[in-house]
């Protein structure tokens, strides 16, 4: 995911959120289009130009923190936090932002504390969505996912749900063994958001999982329409062709895919894979080893890639 795109989803929770207040203030939709420019600083200034205004501007002052914290500027927004809480110490949002900068520290523990403060406070339905997303995020950093899933399940019965939050649910209901129930959800997503480039590949990979191979199939097809040299949505789509029985097909596509990125563990266990189905056991074997080496951040595919190592390598 690119640095750009990275910062569009941070602050989807944050903007739809202050979106929900009546009357919305008139320097929000400048602050927002520094956002949407990849602009934090400039979105800053704005702030702080209304501050000046009106120094106890919850709006200001809790969005402010919130792009400081997006900025790992730890310092400035516990100072800013602290403003908040002089003007108001029981308002839900200023908790959920307090437990979003501890779990930024690493302050787990704390991070839930806080979070659970915002919600006895009666929050609205964005500032729930936000919290709950949070908590599932914060448990799923702790390999809870049993937890995670059902912080995850009350963030998204909330009537404005983040695209964050629903990928992370699919994540844990994965995770949890609940590969149809995950799969329907990233359906879903879909049909929220539109088009998606990371959740069509999301989609296409658990289709994988779930044998639904047609689907995977067209799922990674529609990631490559929107960026027809992703080396993921490649690597999905040779699998794909794998377990269907086309093996020329998956070679020549899980080889562009490791051409488009070299880095990409799941392209190598595939090829491996491939290597495997042509009889090249020596090959498919350096193919995995290297893949282990590079390391998987999802248990799952470590689990997977060991089990064929097993079979197939001394």
């Amino acid at each position: 995911m690119d640095v750009k795109h990275i910062w569009l989803v941070l602050f989807i929770c944050t903007t739809t959120a202050f979106q929900a207040q009546d009357p919305v203030p008139s320097y929000m939709a400048t602050v927002e289009g520094h956002l949407d420019n990849f602009n934090p600083k400039a979105a800053l200034e704005t702030l702080e130009s209304a501050l000046l205004t009106n120094p106890q501007d919850m709006t200001a002052l809790l969005m402010k923190t919130d792009i400081l914290i997006e900025m790992n500027k730890v310092k400035d927004a516990q100072e800013v936090l602290n403003k908040v809480f002089i003007v108001d110490d029981q308002y839900p949002r200023a908790f959920y932002e307090r437990g979003k900068l501890k779990y930024q520290m690493g302050q787990r523990d704390s991070a839930i504390h806080y979070l659970d403060l915002g919600l006895a406070y009666d929050p609205d339905s964005d500032t729930k969505e936000s919290i709950y997303s949070l908590k599932g995020i914060v448990y799923m950093s702790l390999d809870k996912y049993k937890q995670a899933e059902e912080m995850l399940y009350q963030a998204s019965r909330c009537s404005e749900v983040s695209l964050e939050t629903m990928k992370n649910f699919a994540t844990v209901l994965y995770e949890n063994g609940k590969l149809d129930e995950a799969v329907m959800i990233l359906k879903e997503t879909l049909e929220i958001f539109g088009n998606h480039l990371e959740t069509y590949i999301n989609t296409g990979y658990l289709c994988n999982m779930a044998h639904q191979y047609d689907e995977a199939l067209y799922f990674s097809g529609k990631a490559l329409e929107i960026e027809p040299d992703n080396p993921y949505a490649q690597a999905n789509m040779a699998l794909s062709y794998l377990r269907t029985g086309d093996l020329s097909k998956a070679i020549q596509l899980i080889d562009i895919s490791i051409r488009n990125d070299n880095s990409n563990s799941f392209a190598l266990r595939v090829k491996g894979e491939c290597l495997l189905q042509m009889r090249e056991k020596a090959r498919a074997c350096r193919a995995f080893r290297k893949a282990i080496k590079m390391g998987y951040t999802v248990q799952h595919e470590q689990t997977e890639i060991t089990k064929l190592m097993v079979e197939s390598c001394e």
